[in-house]
């Protein structure tokens, strides 16, 4: 009985050798996938719970920053609390701005805060004079709609263009290669060369700029990428609670200071029969942008049921850029004497 020769069991190893070697890179190939959907999925839920804690507390948390020492058990490293100055007072600084995902604060689990190839998101939260979801040294107890974060996104690292500007939030996972990211251990995988891969080391450094674009293996240039980004402005936060009425728009916002500046005019009015000075008296109410509003008046101070009536106020808001020397986005109110005088009470002010 003939058997095979070994060039035909070559021949068929050799088969079977590249068939396995096809089938194992589309299994690599259908894991990665299914990774990178996992997280991008995952960002989608802390979108969806940093929204949630949004409306419940009016604040942000910060990042936990917690990788010291295990703590005993039960506990764990990286345990994903909010770390604040002053802990669990959110009135307090943060004690850093980036760090891994505060999962606990949010309602998450921890499975929630790791991406698809198992390391902690890396979550930084926005910063600065200007922006008014306070975790800075004003406290945290505030959130206004007008909000602006400090954070962006662009394609690049060096020389690239900008996708995104003021996010409040950007949360980072680092890949497949993981390159940057804390591991559930508490430790931090070693940073991407600066010089091999410069836009991924971008994403490690904790400054205001990210780089978002595809995924990459190519060397040279801004170097190999696999990571994923989730940028999200204040608008992407805080729309969905001012649709649904939990939280007031920029506009009606805005007419709500106006409105309280309004009544702080007619308190003084109906002490003095005199609009407050803008000087020695001025209007104790920010607009949204947490800036002074202003009182200028024309025609005399005084208000009177005797004519000729001149005195007017203008109340004005220096609008987001907080300048008001910049008007193109100042609001203004305008309110004449006779208007005041429709809720004085008649001959209360009769001195012109």
């Amino acid at each position: 009985t003939r058997g095979f020769t070994l060039i035909e069991l070559a021949v068929v190893l050799v088969i079977i050798g590249t068939m396995l070697t096809l089938g194992l890179a589309a299994f690599n190939a259908q894991m990665t996938t299914g990774a990178y959907a996992r997280t991008r999925a995952k960002i989608e839920t802390i979108k969806s719970a940093l929204i949630d804690h949004l409306g419940r507390h009016m604040y942000l948390p910060c990042p936990d920053r917690d990788f010291g020492p295990p703590p005993p058990p039960p506990d764990e490293r990286g345990r994903g609390e909010d770390d604040r100055v002053t802990a669990d007072d959110p009135t307090k600084a943060c004690n850093a701005y980036v760090g891994i995902l505060p999962y606990r604060d949010l309602g998450l689990g921890r499975d929630d805060a790791l991406d698809g190839w198992g390391n902690y998101f890396t979550y930084h939260v926005s910063e600065g004079a200007g922006f008014l979801m306070h975790w800075t040294t004003l406290g945290t107890d505030s959130v206004q709609p007008a909000s602006t974060g400090t954070l962006a996104l662009q394609d690049a690292a060096s020389g690239g263009s900008e996708i995104a500007n003021q996010l409040v939030v950007v949360v980072v996972s680092h890949g497949k290669n993981g390159l940057g990211a804390y591991t559930v251990k508490g430790v931090r995988n070693s940073l991407p060369d600066a010089g091999s891969s410069p836009d991924e080391r971008e994403n490690t450094d904790g400054n205001l700029t990210y780089v978002q674009r595809d995924y990459s293996e190519k060397v040279g240039g801004g170097g190999p990428f696999d990571d994923v980004i989730g940028g999200f402005t204040n608008t992407q936060l805080l729309g969905p609670l001012v649709q649904s009425g939990a939280m007031r728009s920029v506009q009606a916002e805005m007419q709500q200071r106006f409105d309280e500046a309004e009544s702080v005019v007619l308190g003084k009015v109906l002490t003095n029969c005199e609009v407050p000075d803008p000087i020695s008296d001025p209007i104790s109410i920010s607009d949204p942008w947490g800036n002074p509003i202003q009182i200028a008046i024309t025609g005399g101070s005084t208000v009177s049921h005797i004519a000729p009536f001149d005195t007017q106020y203008t109340l004005t808001s220096s609008g987001p850029d907080g300048n008001s020397a910049t008007s193109a986005d100042n609001l203004t109110r305008t309110r004449s004497e006779a208007s005041l005088l429709l809720r004085v009470p008649d001959n209360m002010c009769p001195v012109p």
